[in-house]
């Protein structure tokens, strides 16, 4: 077995997405805390070495299917270099090496992590799994299910730091990853056709349904945002509390953007990938981090 292609299998690029363990620390305003942001560092490859686990048993499972993918086809299992019975295995021990970070984490960290930390790591692997198997290819609730573990990585960074989760936080990602979940389906309709419906179940003509539930998510996740900007939490939060109202056009500008792409044919592949690497999606991160700044 290549080191490389074992490397691929693990698809070390998407861990860029638990990043999101630290925005509970952010949004509490615990960054001044060492100890939180230790907290976060373990919860993070935590969840790294559990998303890995998720990829390298979904090639597994999908290996024959994936061979019928113009993309996918080069992924390690798919292309014959890692076979499928190791990557079930490499999937077990990252589990098993999880499992015991987390008993190590909780045993010898100085603050004990929340009961949501508890719930986040086996819900996410749980979710993983049941998306490998079976959940991807029920309509509606594959991307339920995908948002869902966005959000379960939201969960372990507030458990992780033990801080209240704000009810505010949860409804605001569970908008936007569903419709950034929407998003990807529509762009793999829109590149493969009805080719698609192979591996996911929908058809070609459910890409209009597709864009206005996604983009309908979207403004929800965006109205979410402006309650949450009059309710009692900012006013205690922040000392300029009005302020944190101009995060809302700049995240709505943002979604637009991303739905604007997308039906251009301009988004490639995975959006949150892509907002990782867009220079403009970081502009936007700036600003809003700069909004946040502005009103503490």
């Amino acid at each position: 077995m290549q080191p490389l292609a074992l490397i691929r299998l693990l698809r070390p690029h998407q861990w860029t997405k638990n990043l999101l363990v630290f925005v509970p620390l952010i949004t509490s305003h615990s960054w001044g805390r060492p100890q939180a942001w230790s907290a976060a560092l373990v919860v993070f490859a935590l969840m790294c070495a559990l998303a890995s686990a998720g990829y390298a048993l979904n090639d597994a499972l999908d290996a024959e299917r994936d061979r019928g993918h113009p993309g996918k086809a080069h992924r390690p299992i798919a292309a014959g270099v890692i076979s499928p019975a190791t990557g079930v295995v490499v999937a077990l021990l990252l589990v098993i090496a999880a499992v015991l970070a987390t008993w190590l984490f909780a045993r010898w960290h100085d603050t004990p992590p929340a009961m949501s930390l508890y719930f986040a790591l086996p819900a996410y692997l749980l979710g993983t799994l049941g998306y490998s198997l079976w959940l991807k290819r029920l309509v509606i609730a594959d991307v339920c299910v995908l948002s869902l573990l966005y959000v379960l990585r939201i969960v372990a960074g507030a458990g992780a730091i033990a801080v209240p989760l704000s009810p505010w936080l949860l409804a605001f990602a569970g908008f936007v990853f569903l419709s950034l979940a929407m998003v990807k389906r529509v762009i793999e309709y829109r590149e493969r056709g009805d080719a698609a419906s192979a591996s996911r179940p929908y058809r070609h003509d459910d890409v209009p349904m597709l864009e206005m539930a996604g983009i309908s998510a979207a403004m929800c996740s965006v109205l979410v945002l402006a309650l949450y900007t009059q309710s009692l939490d900012v006013r205690r939060l922040y000392a300029q509390p009005d302020i944190v109202f101009l995060l809302c056009p700049v995240m709505l500008y943002w979604l637009l953007r991303v739905w604007l792409h997308a039906r251009r044919g301009q988004l490639p592949g995975d959006p949150v990938l892509f907002a990782i690497r867009d220079p403009v999606s970081w502009c936007c991160a700036i600003a809003m981090l700069l909004v946040v700044l502005w009103a503490m």
